[in-house]
């Protein structure tokens, strides 16, 4: 079993790193998210590995310190897919995407719309 104070050190580590996290998701800086999520993802892989074995004698307080984690690391989750929409919406408005036009794109049954019914020969 692990030391109490191994397990505490490991979940202060994902503590500092979600505090990171949550500073480049605020100030919006892409890098700094970037490697301060990568350092979460590596303390909480730690964290797991450290906690492997002694959860069930994990005294309350950390109990209580490992759910607020996870409920910071859930609206942190929340908040970097409400940026990743916004930035998703604001990029389709300087690059529109490409849609085919109706009058002169492919029908939906592959063939070429051309010229409008009315042009076309009867046979």
């Amino acid at each position: 079993m692990n030391a109490p104070s191994a397990v505490e050190a490991s979940l202060a580590a994902v503590e500092a790193c979600l505090a990171k996290v949550g500073s480049a998701l605020q100030n919006a800086e892409a890098e700094a998210l970037q490697q301060a999520s990568e350092q979460l993802r590596a303390a909480a892989v730690h964290f797991s590995h450290t906690l492997q074995g002694s959860a069930a004698s994990l005294s309350p307080p950390l109990v209580a310190r490992a759910r607020t984690v996870s409920v910071r690391l859930s609206s942190q989750r929340d908040a970097l897919a409400r940026m990743s929409a916004v930035l998703d919406r604001q990029v389709r408005t300087l690059v529109p995407e490409e849609v085919p036009s109706a009058t002169y794109g492919a029908s939906p049954n592959g063939r070429s719309a051309g010229a409008a019914r009315i042009y076309r020969s009867a046979g």
